[in-house]
């Protein structure tokens, strides 16, 4: 009987674990692929330097994960450096020395991809890192966004190329927020140099009567 019960519990959990554990890498595939994707195409529509680059900071560690399900242990390590070049960028405005770890960590990402050269889709890859990288050294942020679309541009190649989905996608929506986000930037400044220029005038001014005819003193009173 002992037998008959270890035999049937065998049974109904041996189907439960092999349908379970097929379906669970594809599952964690997908998610740090759709999270990959929210973050990485979100970020240029944040308004400031460093909520984009935090959020790049997310984008990278679900795209190191994705790489290492997909057992691609070399997109997980320029991930990595990825992630470690954003601190870098993070603290350069306060340490000098990060700034100069930051531009160093750019040659190691593109002497990365030399080391793992694939052909045309390499030579895609290798000014698509070395312009986002870039981008995030800038302290001001429009040249942060140009040079970001300049990189997404070239991804978006990399990505057709390659029938990379996950990357062609992140990096379309990339482009159509970081579009926004430098037309707002651009709508911003105009709306700052019109305050700048014109000048300042009371709220109440325009609301004092304007004489129309010549100005009299008034006669001073005789004393008494």
């Amino acid at each position: 009987m002992i037998a008959v019960h270890a035999f049937l519990d065998g049974a109904t959990a041996l189907p439960l674990s092999s349908l379970l554990a097929p379906l669970a890498a594809p599952l964690l595939e997908g998610l740090t692929a759709i999270l990959a994707v929210t973050l990485l195409g979100l970020a240029p529509a944040l308004t400031s330097r460093r909520a984009i680059l935090l959020t790049q900071i997310g984008a990278s560690v679900a795209f190191a994960c994705h790489g290492l399900l997909l057992n691609v242990p070399h997109v997980a390590l320029v991930q990595l450096l990825a992630i470690t070049q954003i601190i870098a960028a993070l603290l350069a405005p306060v340490d000098r020395r990060m700034e100069r770890i930051g531009y160093a960590l750019i040659l190691l990402m593109m002497l990365g991809s030399v080391l793992t050269w694939q052909g045309s889709v390499s030579a895609l890859s290798l000014p698509g890192i070395a312009l986002i990288a870039l981008a995030r050294m800038q302290h001001r942020e429009m040249r942060l966004r140009l040079l970001m679309l300049a990189g997404c541009c070239v991804w978006v190649a990399h990505g057709a190329l390659d029938g990379a989905g996950v990357t062609l996608t992140a990096n379309l929506l990339a482009l159509a927020t970081g579009l926004f986000g430098l037309a707002r930037l651009g709508f911003r400044q105009r709306h700052r140099r019109r305050r700048v220029l014109l000048p300042h005038i009371h709220p109440t001014a325009a609301m004092r009567p304007v004489p129309l005819g010549p100005q009299v003193a008034p006669k001073p009173r005789r004393a008494a």
